[in-house]
């Protein structure tokens, strides 16, 4: 699944299709819309830390994503340069050894290094912001 995973077109649009059903469902979740809010006003729209509004993306954006996509993000994010393995378990240094050797003895290092991502300042707010929701009910 790591070194060689085949991304089938349907596991796709399935996984895709399921994505999508959950970010209509968290549209009108007020707790979320509030976090959103949040971290729009501490970190501006325009940062990562910002523009999450769940850590799902958005609903245009992954009905955008492809199976090339998803291809092409594997090969030059996924790679042993960005990567650890953990083995957990009842199992030798020399067994756990082999066992990786045979699995990911041929994977290429072909690929881009992980990213550095800092921290943005924060913006400075005030006030008060209010989400409006019309026809939710308060119970």
């Amino acid at each position: 699944m790591v070194v060689a995973p085949t991304f089938p077109a349907a596991a796709v649009d399935r996984e895709r299709n399921k994505q999508s059903r959950e970010l209509e469902n968290l549209a009108n979740e007020p707790r979320l819309l509030s976090r959103a809010t949040v971290r729009r006003l501490l970190y501006g729209p325009g940062t990562p830390y910002g523009a999450q509004e769940n850590g799902l993306g958005t609903t245009s954006a992954v009905g955008k994503i492809t199976r090339a996509d998803i291809v092409e993000c594997h090969r030059s994010w996924f790679n042993p340069a960005n990567s650890e393995i953990v083995i957990v378990g009842d199992i030798g240094a020399a067994e756990a050894q082999a066992a990786l050797t045979g699995i990911v003895g041929r994977w290429s290092s072909e690929g881009s290094r992980a990213a550095t991502v800092s921290v943005p300042a924060r913006a400075a707010i005030s006030g008060v912001h209010l989400i409006d929701l019309p026809g939710m009910e308060q119970v």
